[in-house]
């Protein structure tokens, strides 16, 4: 029921004002809120409400592991596969990557999943 409040906020996607406070320094918790909040994009409005909480799960964890609020961990874990500095760090995404794959390709039957989850955050208008 939360995630349907999600969709119905009307707030704009990767906007908002968010305000630091003394007890959250870096504003962690303020950005977890705004995607929680924040609109969904529209590539994935239509999905069903277990799709919509495993995309709101996967930017908190992107967020919360050093990553871009708006992108998703597998889209993360795509371009990371190619872009970090360190060649361990290189191959530690790699790994990353295929597990990601690995267990959406058994759980929802989806392949390639990390690198249709980058090619849609880059077509995102908001990001």
């Amino acid at each position: 029921m939360a995630v349907l409040r999600m969709y119905a906020s009307g707030a704009s996607y990767g906007a908002g004002s968010d305000t630091i406070s003394d007890d959250d320094p870096k504003g962690v918790v303020a950005t977890v809120q705004h995607l929680l909040t924040s609109e969904l994009p529209a590539d994935v409005q239509e999905c069903e409400v277990t799709v919509l909480a495993l995309f709101r799960a996967s930017q908190v964890l992107n967020f919360l592991t050093g990553g871009k609020p708006e992108m998703t961990f597998s889209a993360r874990a795509w371009r990371s596969r190619r872009t970090s500095r360190l060649y361990v760090s290189r191959l530690g995404w790699a790994a990353t990557t295929a597990m990601v794959d690995a267990a959406c390709g058994v759980l929802r039957g989806e392949q390639h999943h990390c690198a249709t989850a980058w090619q849609n955050y880059v077509r995102r208008p908001a990001r």
